[in-house]
């Protein structure tokens, strides 16, 4: 028999990336499917309804969730193992019918957006293999390497698309260079270093400076560290402190803040690196706010996402504390 499960607005069914093992049923509620468009990488989402079937691909297939489903309002879901859900559809000629448009209409579609972007492909420039890796080393602050690259771009290309962002950067190489070294130490404030008129290595002190705070247990202060982090969109801290915010939010107690705000950013960041971490902290607020199973369902997601030894070892002790296997 097919199990009912609720779930609160703002919970989430499961990531995209999840192991499938069932196929659900929306019976009350409203719930939203996140998936990325394979075309431009922008957000898709798709409302399902009462009475719509979801996860069914997937969970058929034995491949990860393709989408993340998030609750949009108070819902009832009915969940099927893959053999009941073939035993309810071999018994009903429209369930088999409804799955079979909405598989057409997805090939359809996908098959438009392949054929779009194998038309629109099309060969890079011979001269900017030589430019990204002169880009590689800038960017990971090896000015020598990163400024000998770029002569050598203007050597074998002196009018190439890029030859004048090469010498751009060979000034802010000589920059650095003089300045400070082989990139060991902070960068000079140019258009090239800085986001928001603040120097980019900034970021590294603001974050060591909130995690003092939270070792202080001065939440509040370092969430508007952090917060200043995120904005300035350093791709090497920002996502840690996305993650410390939340963190942040269940030390300060504020357990469903806590849950709406991980929802939120994992429905923009399905793939983001603290992932694991993020769904363990979510398991414990709806722990704290009495919602055991759910807090069950969260942890053990986490498990399956955490690479992490110590952190898998605290998982299995609250899993093993709510009941778990």
């Amino acid at each position: 028999m097919p199990k009912a499960l609720q779930f609160q607005t703002n919970s989430v069914i499961y990531f995209r990336g999840n192991n499938a093992e069932t196929v659900l049923l929306l019976q009350a509620g409203r719930v939203c499917l996140v998936s990325e468009d394979l075309e431009t990488q922008k957000e898709v989402k798709e409302v399902l309804g009462k009475g719509e079937f979801f996860g069914v691909k997937s969970a058929l297939g034995r491949y990860p969730r393709e989408e993340t489903a998030i609750v949009l309002e108070n819902s009832i879901i009915l969940s099927f193992t893959v053999s009941e859900f073939e035993s309810v559809a071999a018994g009903n000629v429209g369930i088999i019918m409804q799955m079979l448009k909405v598989f057409s209409n997805q090939m359809r579609r996908i098959h438009k957006q392949v054929a779009s972007l194998l038309k629109e492909e099309k060969p890079k420039a011979p001269d900017m293999g030589l430019f990204a890796v002169g880009c590689y080393y800038f960017k990971n602050k090896k000015y020598a390497y990163a400024r000998h690259i770029f002569d050598h771009y203007l050597s074998y290309y002196p009018t190439g698309a890029q030859a004048e962002q090469a010498q751009a950067y060979i000034r802010t190489a000589d920059a650095h260079i003089a300045h400070y070294g082989d990139g060991l130490a902070q960068a000079v404030p140019d258009e090239e270093t800085t986001v928001n008129n603040t120097p980019v290595l900034e970021s590294g002190k603001l974050y060591a400076e909130a995690q003092s705070l939270i070792s202080q247990e001065k939440y509040l202060p370092a969430c508007q560290i952090l917060k200043k982090v995120v904005d300035l969109d350093e791709a090497s801290l920002a996502e840690k402190c996305e993650f410390e915010l939340g963190r942040c939010l269940f030390l300060m107690g504020k357990y469903e803040e806590c849950i709406k705000y991980y929802t939120q950013l994992l429905a923009k960041k399905p793939k983001h690196a603290s992932i694991g971490q993020m769904l363990f902290f979510m398991g414990q607020s709806h722990e704290q706010c009495g919602r055991a199973e759910q807090a069950l369902s969260f942890c053990k997601k986490a498990l399956d996402l955490t690479n992490d030894a110590a952190v898998k070892e605290d998982i299995s002790a609250v899993i093993k504390r709510l009941g778990g296997a």
